[in-house]
């Protein structure tokens, strides 16, 4: 979990939940995180672990690499064959815990952009000596994803031969999220994430995960991590169903970034799947002082796992959303007795190393409720966003702040500022969309303030204090 990948990711879907709840217009500085994070995530040193030899996870690959000194790649080389893929290319077969989440990151760096053609810029990548793009990374995801949708739902593998659901997740949330920006992909991408919708919750999910608590074993798992064929004879089955607290809480946390509500299927409703599933992880028995120790997930990945789940649980409560934040509290006191600070800076810290991981899970959970993921990843999110002419939203923002908030009203931009340094700032607010409308009024803390045009953009000037919240509202009639 220390991975690159992870710890950028993670920090890309927790900016953008805040994003969408706080700053819905000041989109450039998710887009430019966003922007940063993808460039990252295909730099070599993020990917190479798959072409790396002599070095397998999870445990069942580890001696069996190690031996022959094979990579993942080249056990899904032997499988599958060379034209398949392409070693050690690490997007153009299997490797979904990677692939997956650079579609995710995509697809949010195409969500914030400001122009299609700002998004098509920041989304151009080379993996070794193959160009791709957004839509090439999801055109190879979409074949495998097709081709295999007989196959355990169309998932794709992570480890060489097993499907983790929970990196599917990220797969199926940039398609919702593309296909919602261009109609033209709905069907077959829908299609896709219904298909694998019905394996998920028909034959993936514990039989009797429905049933009253306490009345079947569910320390074992809600979810499991499947095995897809072929398989290298040295290399024995799991003989029993794997899966383990922080997987279930992964892939119940991203449930409704994807999950289609009206689908014509017997699967059942994912909004119940969810509640159902955080049911069992409250009253999971390996709770212990805010931490979910499931011995599951030591055996499976070691100790690490129980950071993964702890963190991890308060998105799913938020999720859900009943009121009942009692486990997500007990969690959160435990990371606080183990916080760190800096210079305007503060961060949660993991006895395994999961600094960036946790804190962008308990932030992830902080800012979101039951209509986040949904609204992140489908039209609302989209509608939230849009930069449209005749309605307020910001360019920029000079000056050393923090943007807390920046959402519209009616007929009103509403916009709060914090200085990051000591003794305030002199800032300037440069806003778009309202050239042309009428009745323009500016205020920073309730007093009336001078406003001006620079070509096309409202400019408003005022000063922010360090440490209050100092707001600036613009209204028009």
């Amino acid at each position: 979990m220390p991975s690159y990948r992870y710890s950028l990711a993670f920090t890309g879907y927790a900016a953008t939940a805040k994003a969408i709840t706080h700053t819905p217009m000041h989109t450039k500085p998710t887009f430019d995180l966003l922007s940063t994070i993808f460039n990252l995530m295909v730099r070599e040193e993020v990917y190479s672990y798959w072409g790396q030899k002599g070095d397998c996870a999870p445990f069942f690959l580890t001696t069996y690499c190690e031996k022959y000194n094979t990579s993942m790649c080249d056990l899904d080389e032997a499988w599958h064959g060379k034209d398949a893929t392409r070693c050690p290319d690490p997007v153009y077969f299997g490797n979904i815990m990677y692939s997956g989440h650079l579609a995710h990151i995509g697809a949010l760096v195409h969500l914030f952009a400001r122009t299609p053609d700002e998004a098509e810029e920041a989304l151009k990548f080379k993996v070794g000596t193959t160009d791709y793009t957004l839509d090439s990374l999801v055109s190879r995801l979409v074949f495998q994803a097709e081709g295999q949708r007989d196959v355990l739902g169309g998932g794709i593998t992570c480890e060489p031969a097993n499907v983790y659901p929970s990196c599917q997740s990220h797969l199926h949330a940039s398609l919702r999220l593309l296909a919602t920006e261009d109609s033209a992909k709905e069907s077959r991408f829908s299609a896709i994430r219904k298909n694998w919708q019905e394996y998920l919750l028909l034959d993936n999910i514990a039989k009797g995960w429905d049933s009253p608590v306490g009345s079947t074993p569910f320390g074992e798992r809600i979810f499991e991590i499947a095995q897809q064929t072929p398989r290298h004879p040295s290399i024995p089955d799991f003989g029993i169903p794997i899966g383990c607290a922080s997987h279930d809480v992964w892939v119940l946390a991203y449930l409704r970034s994807w999950a289609l509500d009206n689908a014509d299927t017997p699967a059942p409703d994912p909004s119940y799947v969810l509640a159902r599933g955080r049911e069992l992880l409250k009253n999971h028995a390996g709770w212990k002082d805010g931490q979910l120790q499931d011995e599951r997930c030591k055996v499976l990945s070691g100790e690490e796992n129980w950071d993964v789940a702890s963190a991890m649980y308060p998105v799913v409560e938020a999720a859900v959303s009943d009121g009942d934040f009692e486990k997500s509290n007990e969690a959160i006191l435990r990371f606080e007795k183990q916080s760190g600070s800096g210079v305007n800076t503060m961060w949660y810290t993991s006895e395994f190393g999961l600094d960036v991981f946790v804190t962008t899970q308990l932030a992830m959970s902080f800012v979101m409720d039951n209509t986040t993921m949904v609204d992140l990843h489908g039209a609302a999110g989209v509608k939230k966003l849009a930069r449209i002419k005749g309605e307020g939203y910001i360019n920029e923002v000079e000056g050393d702040v923090f943007v807390r908030r920046a959402k519209k009203g009616d007929k009103a931009l509403d916009v709060t500022l914090v200085a990051a340094g000591e003794g305030g700032e002199e800032v300037r607010v440069r806003i778009g969309g309202l050239n042309e409308v009428e009745g323009l009024n500016a205020t920073v803390n309730g007093q009336k303030v001078s406003l001006s045009f620079e070509g096309e953009e409202l400019v408003v000037e005022g000063h922010v204090k360090n440490g209050v919240d100092t707001n600036f509202i613009v209204t028009w009639t």
